[in-house]
């Protein structure tokens, strides 16, 4: 894999982790959606574990970082990608369990704002 293609399957982990996270809770449906749209939008056929390490690796630095510069930097990271592709992938995180709490709301909103 290329380094672009790394950076966006990164960018869009790291995206998935911050919208997904933003209520405290990542339930299965959640997950499988996850794998499923990241591996579409990257159009990377990435094996689950590699996508469960970026997501843990992700989530780490969201709480190492907090949650203004984890975004500011996962933005600097799409700045070369589709934010409509982003977009829909936040989005089909946030609705896979058929609810999208007010945090999944204000982390879509602050997504889109960027």
């Amino acid at each position: 894999r290329d380094v672009a293609a790394h950076v966006k399957l990164e960018a869009l982990v790291d995206t998935a982790v911050f919208i997904g996270g933003a209520d405290g809770e990542f339930g299965e449906t959640e997950l499988n959606v996850f794998i499923d749209r990241v591996r579409e939008v990257s159009g990377e056929n990435a094996s689950v574990s590699e996508l469960m390490f970026l997501a843990r690796r992700a989530r780490r630095d969201l709480r190492v970082l907090g949650r203004e510069a984890f975004l500011q930097r996962t933005r600097e990271k799409l700045g070369r990608f589709s934010k409509t592709e982003v977009l829909r992938l936040a989005q089909a995180i946030a609705c896979a369990d058929g609810v999208v709490s007010p945090q999944e709301q204000a982390a879509l909103d602050a997504l889109a704002a960027g």
